[in-house]
């Protein structure tokens, strides 16, 4: 006997047949539905990650924004003749030239000031700025989040009054 026509199965019609698939058609079918019910699934759930991951990058980029302020500002401030309205000023600049939004005093000052700092007397800036505003993500996400960078620097010479 044939294994190949041992196989198949005779139709009502007499057809010779390989057999049927488990969903009740042909083998040779295209599975429509099997592959819209996927992307209905996937696809919301592949949208989620990338979105999450953009804004995931945001997050970093703008925590690394207000790190590099914060030690440039403090850079600006330690020098001879550097002052607080030197280094806020400086820290502004910083935050504009990379397009972060803050308001009112962005940086503050902890321990001392450089106005008034003696030589190698330590000095600590903090930058704040709102993640509201900065980030790609709903405004109303991140509404009480602030990030934030602290550095300390020692005042390399004291000011000359």
């Amino acid at each position: 006997m044939n294994p190949v026509l041992h196989a198949s199965k005779r139709t009502r019609h007499g057809f010779l047949t390989a057999g049927r698939a488990r969903s009740g058609g042909h083998l040779n079918q295209p599975r429509r539905g099997t592959a819209t019910a996927e992307i209905a699934f996937c696809l919301p759930v592949l949208l989620t990650f990338t979105f999450a991951t953009v804004d995931l990058c945001s997050i970093f980029f703008l925590k690394e924004t207000v790190a590099i302020a914060a030690y440039e500002g403090a850079r600006r401030g330690i020098n001879r003749g550097g002052t607080n309205e030197a280094a806020a000023a400086r820290v502004r600049e910083i935050l504009d030239e990379r397009g972060v939004e803050y308001g009112g005093n962005v940086m503050q000052m902890e321990n001392s000031t450089f106005s008034t700092a003696d030589t190698l007397e330590h000095v600590t800036v903090v930058v704040t700025v709102p993640a509201a505003g900065n980030l790609y993500a709903p405004a109303g996400l991140y509404d009480g989040l602030q990030i934030s960078h602290r550095i300390t620097m020692r005042k390399e010479f004291a000011n000359q009054e």
